[in-house]
């Protein structure tokens, strides 16, 4: 039986090529179509943050190589483009990706915040106004405990007070709880989801996760499509805010 693969119709980044795949589009093509969709995804997200006092956002997905990690690099600029003081984390302390996009000391970071008192040491302001980093860090620590720890959740109420807008890059749904457990610390979540690469009953499964989390799914983004290719998808209405 062939397999069916999910598509959302909420925001969609549309493939223009393949040069594109793999960089930060709002500073290397600031002219560009992917440009303009970053940009129009935070105009519906300004109005949720506004409404909701939404501040701190989970980005995640269902399975690995969706490009849930770029999309949150580029849509930490767009905010931080906006006037808001963004702080992005690479919550993904299993395979930790920003690196890639932004220049930090990877020995320092969120696992290895001693106490509240050295965040600020952990915190790296980028080139671009307005944009921190809170990289993965030297990572000798179990992911799972950490998140749950009080630490943790002292971590976040000391950034809130700092940040207008604070993304976290969490590790796939479905791979591991860990994205589950940051939701708690978060104000809403938004999942990628990969075109011709996300399963049907992986999406669903997903959804059924996320139902059961007490913080709610802002929107969704449907990355890599290709509107050539529409017959192959199956469609599936998903959004609650976009």
């Amino acid at each position: 039986m062939e397999e069916q693969y999910v598509t959302f119709r909420s925001h969609e980044f549309k493939r223009n090529n393949r040069e594109e795949g793999d960089k930060l589009v709002l500073v290397t093509r600031p002219l560009s179509v992917a440009t303009e969709q970053f940009l129009s995804i935070r105009t519906s997200l300004d109005f949720i943050v506004e409404e909701d006092a939404v501040k701190v956002m989970v980005v995640t997905s269902c399975e690995q190589n969706s490009g849930k990690t770029l999309i949150s690099a580029n849509l930490a600029i767009s905010f931080a483009r906006g006037g808001k003081k963004t702080l992005i984390i690479d919550g993904d302390l299993r395979n930790p990706s920003l690196q890639r996009y932004f220049y930090c000391d990877r020995n320092r970071g969120l696992s290895s915040i001693g106490d509240i008192s050295q965040l600020k040491d952990n915190i790296f302001e980028t080139e671009q106004e307005n944009l921190y980093i809170l990289p993965a860090g030297s990572i000798n620590i179990n992911p799972a405990d950490y998140f749950k720890s009080s630490k943790m959740k002292e971590i976040f109420n000391e950034l809130r007070m700092h940040f207008d807008i604070i993304i976290v890059d969490t590790p796939p749904l479905l791979a591991v709880s860990d994205a589950s457990v940051v939701s708690n610390y978060a104000d809403g979540i938004i999942v990628v989801f990969r075109s011709g690469k996300t399963k049907l009953k992986n999406a669903k499964k997903t959804l059924r996760i996320l139902e059961q989390s007490p913080t709610p799914v802002i929107g969704s983004i449907l990355n890599d499509t290709n509107e050539f290719r529409d017959d192959y998808y199956y469609n599936y209405n998903y959004t609650k805010s976009f």
